[in-house]
C-alpha cells in the first residue's frame, strides 16, 4: 500500500474513484474550481482510498484567520476499510501538509455512525453545532414588497456582490466559523460550487439584507429554495419584510419549501420558530489543529513573556508545557491548568474560555489571546 499527496496527474483516476462512493460526484471544473488537493492511497497501482481537501483562509475570531483543509467527501473503497488505511491516509495528511495548513476540518451529519466516529478517535472535536431549519409555503404565501429586489443568474449576481459584502460587513464580520469573505467571495463559490448544477441561483435584496437563494429539488425530489446565504438587519420590520419576500418568492415559483441554515450561536432560532419555520435535522462542523503545541507556543508564549507571566498547562496527549516567564514568583501571575486534548483544541480556536474571577492575571492573558468567537454558518460555505 502506498499512501501519497495528490498530482495533477492523478485527477481522472481520483475523479473516477468519487464515482464509487456515496458521495455527490465531482467534477473536474470543481476539483480545479476549488484549488482541491488529496492524500491518495494505492494499492499497487490502484486507487483505492482519498481524502479530498479544500484549501480555506478560515476565520476562527473577528480578527484572526488561519489556513486550514477542507476534508470534502472522503472515500475507502469498501474491501479495503477496517484495516486502519483512513488511520494512515489521516497521519500522512498532517504529515505533508504542515505548517503550511494548521487544522483540518470536516462536516458530519449521523452520530452514531462509524465515520463520525472515526473522526472522534483521531481527535477532531465538534466545534460547531449547524441547525437546519424548514417552512413549507402552502398557505403561506407573503408580499416580495416594492423595497426589494430580484438578481437572477450568475451575471446578475456578480455585479451586485459588492454590496452583499457590504452586509456582510455591517452584520455579521464579528463572527468566526467561516471562509474569510471578500468583495469575490460570491461568484467565485457559485462558479465551483459542489452543486453546482442543481441549482437556479438567485438574490433577494433589500436595504435589510439579502438571501442568496438556490432553487432545487436535489436529493429527496421536494422543489424548494435552499438559503444558501443570508444577511439582515436586526430590526424587527426589517426582518418580517425579509421573511415576506423570501415566502412571496418561493410562493410565486410554487415551491414547497424554503430551507435555511444557521448556527445556534447567531441568536436566530427563535426568530425562525417565530414566524414559523421547524427543525430538520443537526448536522457539526468538527476539526482539530494539527500540531496544537506548536500553534500554542506561537500566540502564547512571547505574550505571556512580555506580561510577566507563567502558565504551565498539559493535557494527556502533550504532557505538560511551560509557557511565558520560567521564574515568574507572583502568585497573580502563575497558573498551572490541566486540560482534556478536546478542550485545548477549543480554547485554541476561540470555542471556549478559561472561567477566571478574582486576580488570576495568567489566565485573564490567555482569555484575551483567545477570547471566545461566536460562530456562524452558511450553506454556501458547504461543498
Amino acid at each position: 500500500m502506498k499512501i501519497r499527496p495528490y498530482e495533477e496527474s492523478d485527477l481522472p483516476e481520483v475523479l473516477s474513484l468519487l464515482q464509487r462512493s456515496d458521495n455527490t460526484n465531482r467534477t473536474a471544473e470543481t476539483w480545479n474550481g476549488n484549488h482541491l488537493t488529496a492524500i491518495l492511497a494505492f494499492q499497487e497501482k490502484k486507487l483505492v482510498g482519498a481524502i479530498p481537501l479544500e484549501p480555506r483562509n478560515f476565520c476562527i475570531s473577528k480578527s484572526e484567520n488561519i489556513p486550514l483543509l477542507w476534508v470534502t467527501g472522503a472515500h475507502v473503497d469498501p474491501e479495503y476499510r477496517s484495516k486502519g488505511l483512513g488511520s494512515q491516509m489521516d497521519a500522512e495528511l498532517r504529515r505533508q501538509f504542515y505548517p503550511q495548513y494548521q487544522a483540518v476540518f470536516v462536516y458530519r451529519e449521523d452520530e452514531t455512525s462509524a465515520a463520525y466516529r472515526w473522526y472522534e478517535k483521531l481527535g477532531y472535536q465538534v466545534l460547531l453545532p449547524i441547525l437546519s431549519f424548514k417552512i413549507e409555503t402552502a398557505g403561506k404565501s407573503r408580499s416580495i414588497g416594492t423595497n426589494t429586489t430580484l438578481h437572477e443568474g450568475f451575471d446578475a449576481i456578480q455585479k451586485i456582490e459588492s454590496s452583499l459584502y457590504e452586509f456582510h460587513l455591517k452584520f455579521s464580520s464579528s463572527f468566526g466559523g467561516r471562509p474569510k469573505r471578500h468583495p469575490k467571495y460570491w461568484s467565485s463559490r457559485i462558479e465551483s460550487h459542489y452543486y453546482k448544477a442543481a441549482y437556479k441561483y438567485s438574490v433577494l435584496k433589500s436595504e435589510a439584507g439579502f438571501a442568496l437563494l438556490g432553487e432545487t429539488s436535489i436529493r429527496d425530489g421536494i422543489s424548494r429554495f435552499d438559503v444558501l446565504d443570508f444577511e439582515f438587519s436586526q430590526d424587527f420590520t426589517a426582518r418580517k419584510e425579509w421573511f415576506d419576500a423570501l415566502l412571496g418568492h418561493a410562493a410565486s415559483k410554487a415551491l414547497k419549501e424554503v430551507r435555511i441554515q444557521f448556527s445556534p450561536e447567531e441568536g436566530l432560532q427563535p426568530w425562525f420558530e417565530e414566524y414559523g419555520f421547524t427543525n430538520r435535522w443537526r448536522t457539526n462542523l468538527m476539526g482539530c489543529l494539527v500540531d496544537p503545541k506548536d500553534f500554542l507556543f506561537q500566540k502564547v508564549d512571547a505574550v505571556l513573556k512580555l506580561a510577566g507571566c507563567q502558565l504551565n498547562i498539559a493535557t494527556p496527549k502533550l504532557g505538560s508545557v511551560l509557557l511565558g516567564d520560567a521564574y515568574c514568583q507572583a502568585d497573580a501571575k502563575k497558573a498551572s491548568v490541566f486540560l482534556e486534548d478536546g478542550e485545548l483544541q477549543k480554547l485554541l480556536l476561540h470555542r471556549t474560555d478559561f472561567d477566571v474571577e478574582g486576580g488570576q492575571d495568567c489566565l485573564k492573558q490567555m482569555n484575551i489571546i483567545f477570547k471566545k468567537t461566536p460562530w456562524a454558518y452558511r450553506q454556501l460555505d458547504y461543498i
